[in-house]
């Protein structure tokens, strides 16, 4: 599943940038060391998480992404949204992550 997952963040990256893109990126992340063992998620975190990836990477949107522009606003949307919903946590992980990087 993370492979799938990463290959279409390779596809998003080219239509995505700043906040959407930097959120989307720390999902993946975030997803990744819970599954790798390194940083246990909450389950509602990891439930949200699934659910917002899952409606990224599928074909079935509300705009499909297919539509210049406009394929990727839904998209975008769902992130910011998410993002503002599990701030605590992304905003835990990111101090985790840096710590990682510090040492």
């Amino acid at each position: 599943m993370l492979e799938t997952i990463a290959r279409k963040l390779r596809t998003l990256s080219q239509h995505f940038s700043g906040e959407p893109l930097e959120i989307l990126l720390t999902i993946y992340e975030m997803l990744e060391a819970h599954w790798n063992g390194s940083r246990t998620l909450p389950l509602i975190t990891l439930i949200g998480l699934l659910a917002v990836i899952l409606y990224v990477i599928s074909v079935v949107d509300v705009v499909p992404d297919t539509i210049p522009i406009l394929g990727y606003m839904d998209d975008a949307a769902v992130l910011c949204w998410s993002a503002r919903i599990i701030r605590d946590e992304m905003n835990s992980f990111r101090r985790w992550k840096e710590g990682l990087h510090g040492q």
